[in-house]
């Protein structure tokens, strides 16, 4: 996994987490901090894909 980093961050290979899969990991969590924050209310969690049109 380091050298699958150290590569894209060369640029010598694409990265193999894109940047909605990141998203996907780090936003439900950003989500349920602000649910927390809130008494424990419903946080919707967006979806950050572009919509088919």
């Amino acid at each position: 996994m380091v050298k699958d980093f150290i590569g894209a961050v060369r640029g010598e290979r694409p990265s193999p987490v894109d940047a909605y899969r990141s998203l996907d990991y780090t936003v439900p969590g950003i989500c349920a901090m602000e649910s927390l924050a809130r008494g424990g209310k419903a946080v919707p969690v967006p979806d950050s894909r572009p919509r088919e049109r």
